[in-house]
């Protein structure tokens, strides 16, 4: 059976769930979770559900413990926590954030009316992005973003070939065909 990524199109809004506004029971929360899960809701808005970091890790183990061998867990480099984690997925883990040895990190960061930075994958200039949204947590935000989007692109490149007019980016580092420039 081929293992095929599904993205979660719905948002469940939890940020009335624990201590801020319903008070939900832990194992109320982990249900209702659960609940999204079967219907293939895998986006949590507002997860501030736990008591002490203690269950935030334990959950984060569960989790990771869910993503299959085929998949990807992208994980910030900046944290120690989710670094002890990932240690132990599974699967294949991507590091991005602001850490000199993240896979994915930024450099060159800019910020006036919007942010602009340079992208490393492994140390080589991957690429430039801009992004309208200002400070590091949104830099990182991007970086993951784009590292899940790479690994989706080359998983379908595997499968389905070289995907015309998506060269820049999708390919691996030193492989790709940089666009042509008008002169």
């Amino acid at each position: 059976m081929k293992s095929q990524i599904k993205y979660s199109r719905i948002i469940a809004g939890t940020m009335t769930w624990g201590q801020g506004g319903k008070r939900l029971s832990t194992s109320r929360m982990a249900g209702l979770m659960n609940d999204c899960l079967a219907m293939g809701i895998t986006t949590f808005d507002h997860a501030d559900i736990y008591n002490s970091l203690d269950e935030i890790k334990v959950a984060f183990r569960r989790f990771v413990n869910l993503i299959p061998r085929s998949g990807l867990l992208v994980a910030c480099k900046d944290d120690a926590h989710v670094i002890e984690i990932a240690q132990n997925a599974f699967c294949p883990v991507a590091t991005f954030g602001m850490s000199p040895d993240a896979d994915w990190r930024a450099d060159n960061i800019q910020t006036s009316s919007q942010t602009t930075f340079d992208v490393y994958y492994k140390d080589e200039l991957w690429g430039h992005a801009t992004s309208v949204f200002p400070g590091e947590h949104n830099v990182r935000n991007a970086l993951a973003t784009i590292a899940v989007a790479d690994f989706a692109a080359n998983r379908l490149s595997r499968r389905a070939g070289p995907l015309p007019g998506l060269r820049h980016g999708l390919d691996p580092p030193g492989q790709r065909e940089r666009p042509q420039r008008d002169a």
